[in-house]
């Protein structure tokens, strides 16, 4: 019996607990791609390999010639590898898990199915990169990482993060209804049909380009009124509160009232007002009428027409552009009636 052939038994009959150490120890590395292709003059040729190991007392690269036995010594210095120690090394290797049988069938010039696999794949193998993983490798697998515990740092990180976002989102919303947008709240009867006291609305503070119909917030602090006798208009003290009226007319533009058909002129056209309560009977003695808005103020009515204190009074008469608050957009509340205010 040949020495080579007493070491593979010797291999075989070593004690079990070794076994299952090298095992375990295998479990852990991870495979490496290494192609073989089997000779006749009982050699293993490396056509590639994917990482230098050290799992056989040599390092191994692409090209690089194995011989088995100690019968082809005089093969060109090949570096001499056991067919126990390529076994060991085979099942690190994710194409040579049977390498144990690669060697011993090499030893006896026979070709394997194993040996059949790696000629037909040795091409492949051979057109890798360098240090390339075959995809066929098992992966290492990663240790579980432990969860870390949630430290009072944390906590307190996170308190504060929430605190900005909040602080934030404040902000965001005090520029919005300071510069944007308000809410107002109707009190009394003035513009029923369209809104009620008690309504709230949302109000567009941004956008100053009114048009006839709009409904307004004004700040009636001042009312601008004529001298009927002499048809001046001049200032006079106003409501001294926030008034909701609707815009008639606007500077440059002329107003008069037929107080017994009820109607109102803007610019001689009749306006067309379905949104009011009753006609325009009531006279209310701020303006002889036609006249003309002056530059930089408005004529504002209520659409509760009889009981309404609006431009015809001299308590209110015509408002200052700079006294629009803004224009009503939405009504809040309540909320069946919630929505666009026309």
């Amino acid at each position: 019996m040949s020495e080579e052939e007493k070491q593979i038994p010797a291999a075989a009959a070593e004690p079990e607990q070794n076994a299952e150490a090298s095992a375990a120890e295998q479990a852990e590395a991870p495979k490496l791609p290494v192609y073989f292709l089997i000779t006749d003059d009982f050699t293993l040729n490396i056509v590639a390999v994917g990482t230098e190991t050290g799992e056989i007392p040599v390092e191994l690269h692409a090209g690089d010639v194995l011989r088995l036995t100690q019968d082809a010594a005089e093969l060109n210095g090949a570096p001499a590898v056991t067919a126990e120690q390529l076994a060991a090394f085979g099942e690190k290797a994710s194409l040579c898990v049977n390498a144990h049988t690669i060697a011993k069938a090499a030893e006896h010039g026979e070709e394997t199915d194993e040996a059949f696999y790696l000629k037909n794949t040795a091409q492949e193998a051979a057109e890798q990169p360098a240090g390339a993983v075959s995809a066929d490798a098992e992966a290492p697998k990663e240790a579980p990482q432990k969860e870390e515990a949630y430290t009072a740092k944390q906590l307190l990180e996170d308190a504060l993060d929430l605190i900005e976002s909040v602080m934030a989102s404040v902000f965001v919303v005090m520029m919005l209804f300071t510069f944007v947008f308000c809410v107002a709240t109707v009190e009394g009867e003035s513009m029923v049909p369209t809104l009620a006291s008690g309504d709230r609305l949302m109000v567009n503070r941004l956008f100053h380009n009114y048009d006839r119909g709009d409904i307004l917030i004004l700040n009636s602090k001042t009312a601008y009124i004529m001298n009927k006798e002499t048809g001046e208009f001049h200032e006079s003290k106003g409501l001294g509160k926030r008034i909701v009226k609707r815009l008639i007319a606007k500077a440059g533009e002329e107003v008069n009232i037929d107080f017994a058909e009820g109607i109102v002129y803007v610019n001689g056209q009749a306006l067309d007002e379905p949104y009011v309560n009753t006609l325009t009977n009531r006279d209310n003695g701020a303006f002889n009428y036609p006249f003309t808005v002056p530059e930089g103020y408005v004529f504002v009515l209520g659409d509760n027409r009889n009981i309404s204190r609006d431009s015809r009074h001299p308590d209110v008469g015509l408002v200052p552009t700079e006294d629009i608050i803004g224009s009503v957009v939405i009504r809040l509340t309540p909320f069946a009636n919630f929505g666009k205010v026309n």
